[in-house]
Order: C-alpha cells, then sequence, then structure tokens
C-alpha cells in the first residue's frame, strides 16, 4: 500500500495519528502544526511524512510506502516499549507460581451429576458472575 497526496480514508487517519504521537514523544520535527487526523492526504501529511523520512534515512519522497510504513510501525513499536515498564523477574516467578498452585490445586475436579454441575462449577460461575443452571 502507498499512501501519498490524494489518499483518502482510514488507513490516512492512522498515518497522520502515528506520526502526531511520534512527534509527540520527540522521535522526530513536525515542519508544522499538529496534523489533522481527518484521513485526507494533504500536503501537511505530505510535509510531515518527508520530515520523517528524512529523520530515518529514507527516500524522502513524501509517499508513506512499504519502507516508511514499516519504520512508522518500529518507531511506535519502541514507544511502546517504553512505556511498558518492566516487570522484576521475582515478581514474574511469584505470579507463574501462584498460577501454577490454582491450576494445580484444580487438577481432579469433575462436574457431578452432568454438564455444568458440581460444587466447584458452581463456585466457579458464582466468582465469575455466571448464573449457575441450578439457581
Amino acid at each position: 500500500m502507498i499512501l501519498q497526496v490524494g489518499s483518502t480514508g482510514s488507513a490516512v487517519a492512522q498515518l497522520q495519528s502515528s506520526l502526531n504521537q511520534l512527534a509527540d514523544a520527540g522521535r522526530f520535527t513536525l515542519p508544522k502544526s499538529k496534523l489533522s487526523t481527518d484521513g485526507i492526504f494533504g500536503e501537511g501529511t505530505e510535509a510531515a511524512v518527508i520530515a520523517f523520512q528524512k529523520k530515518f534515512g529514507l527516500d524522502a519522497d513524501g509517499d508513506a510506502g512499504p519502507a516508511t510504513l514499516a519504520r512508522i510501525d518500529v518507531e511506535r513499536g519502541r514507544l511502546l516499549e517504553a512505556d511498558t515498564p518492566a516487570v522484576p523477574p521475582a515478581a514474574r516467578d511469584q505470579a507463574i507460581a501462584s498460577l501454577l498452585a490454582l491450576a494445580q490445586a484444580e487438577v481432579g475436579t469433575r462436574e457431578v451429576g452432568g454438564n455444568n454441575c458440581g460444587a466447584r462449577v458452581r463456585d466457579y460461575q458464582r466468582a465469575s458472575d455466571l448464573r449457575p443452571l441450578d439457581a
């Protein structure tokens, strides 16, 4: 897909939104003000694409083709990584151990008296706000 001057639609609106997001995060500088996310690829969007392409060493033709769109995705991924706090290994290991203990405690639990029947099934239904069949 190539987005260029004259293109319209949700893909253009997403491009505009992504460029705004990357500029807000300081990844590159918009040549003018923030882009309108109207889904219309005009001169402002073209100028923003060119600024992005120059910043990241891409062919600065103003068209958002596969290479430009891929680089936008890479940069957006880096933003997400930066915003996602790392889970300390000890906390991760404790969470895994807790989940395994819960699962192991349920080994052997069976329905009693038919489909979705039995004390443990009713406990689960109540805990998950599901209406027990026998209620």
